[in-house]
């Protein structure tokens, strides 16, 4: 629930970038994100965003990476995106390591973080937790 008991979904044609090394799972975060009515962009790292997701973002785009990529962290994907895009755009960490160091470095960059094998309503919790995140950061800086 949100401010005031209002439900709050996540918005139709949310833009998310989804990034994994995995092919498999970029077509399986598609699906089951497309129906949510997301609109989902992939990549396999944060060099291969697409163009397409920096020209959609609207007010509220959010970003899924895996922790583990060929050639980067998913962190660091996450973090050279507001540099291409100049956008400060809300981020999601996926990943199956519980190490401390990889609980505690999202925390402080203020990323959400969460392990896998996750169920799909845990993440789609976390994606509107995201939405509202934004649309109340939005708001006080109006």
């Amino acid at each position: 629930m949100g401010p005031r008991g209002q439900q709050i979904s996540i918005p139709k044609g949310l833009p998310v970038l989804v990034i994994d090394n995995d092919k498999m799972i970029l077509e399986s975060m598609k699906l089951l994100m497309s129906g949510w009515r997301c609109k989902i962009y992939k990549a396999k790292d944060g060099a291969r965003a697409p163009k397409e997701f920096e020209q959609s973002t609207t007010q509220y785009p959010l970003i899924i990476a895996d922790y583990h990529l060929d050639h980067e962290t998913g962190l660091d994907a996450i973090q050279s995106l507001p540099e291409k895009f100049g956008l400060d755009l809300p981020a999601i960490l996926l990943t199956a390591d519980r190490s401390k160091l990889v609980r505690e470095r999202p925390q402080a960059e203020g990323i959400l973080l969460l392990h896998k094998s996750m169920k799909p309503a845990s993440l789609r919790s976390v994606i509107v937790q995201s939405v509202l995140a934004m649309k109340t950061r939005s708001s006080a800086a109006e």
